[in-house]
């Protein structure tokens, strides 16, 4: 089994992990740990220098060692369910700020003080952004993919600095307050795909707003209900390139 590069490892105990982990794994370049049985200490983990992607769920107390480990060639991280201080320890690794994919879901991402500087693509579920950490996040001079809650703060960024250059996709959750003249999308020249969800209610100027921006090439918006005349907007601006429907479960 040296030969393997692929590890998936969930719903095991501490004993059967370990088991699992003893051998070394030179080949191995992708590990997803989900440990929802207790908590696991990375120092039962094998040497593990090839490792190209990372995904870590639930357990507790590992952080410190993980944040030791050498992973020179770690390049997309993804962690859930996890507390605050393990998060915040993982941020100060060595191999951390070389990361260039980081998915965050069910963890308080607000416990980050600064994001890695070479994100090409970042990932916030069920948790709300700090105003400082969009700053930081819209400054991200690769950044090419966000998936995010929506803040007002998009809005703020108009005519600063802080924008991202080369945001090329866009996903908005709990989009409901998202404004009508959708001036934010000032802040992203480069966006091309652009995903709205849980907006309420499509009205036309929404709509005008949306089909204002001209790097824009495929729309989808998941909304409630949706003005008499905004359909017609956004079908005579996008064509093919729009998805308008109902959100799941509605």
């Amino acid at each position: 089994m040296e030969g393997l590069e692929a590890l998936t490892v969930t719903g095991a105990d501490r004993e059967q992990v370990r088991a699992l982990l003893r051998p070394r794994w030179p080949a191995l370049r992708r590990l997803e740990l989900g440990l929802p049985g207790g908590p696991l200490g990375w120092e039962d983990a094998p040497a593990l220098e090839n490792l190209e992607q990372l995904g870590v769920g639930g357990g507790s107390g590992w952080g410190a060692a993980l944040a030791q480990s050498e992973l020179p060639h770690l390049r997309e991280l993804r962690i859930q369910k996890i507390d605050e201080a393990t998060l915040r320890t993982i941020s100060k690794a060595s191999w951390f700020d070389s990361l260039e994919s980081l998915h965050i879901a069910f963890a308080p991402s607000n416990a980050l003080a600064s994001f890695p500087s070479a994100l090409r693509v970042l990932v916030v579920r069920d948790s709300a952004l700090s105003s400082e950490a969009v700053r930081q996040v819209l400054a991200l001079p690769y950044l090419a993919r966000l998936e995010l809650q929506w803040t007002a703060e998009l809005e703020r960024a108009v005519g600063t600095s802080e924008r991202a250059p080369n945001l090329r996709g866009l996903t908005l959750w709990c989009a409901r307050d998202v404004t009508s003249e959708a001036d934010w999308l000032k802040a992203m020249p480069a966006l091309e795909r652009l995903e709205l969800e849980q907006v309420p209610y499509l009205t036309k100027a929404l709509a005008r707003g949306l089909a204002r921006h001209s790097s824009l090439a495929t729309l989808s918006v998941w909304c409630g209900r949706i003005e008499k005349g905004a359909e017609a907007v956004l079908r005579e601006r996008f064509s093919d390139g729009l998805v308008l429907g109902k959100p799941p479960g509605s």
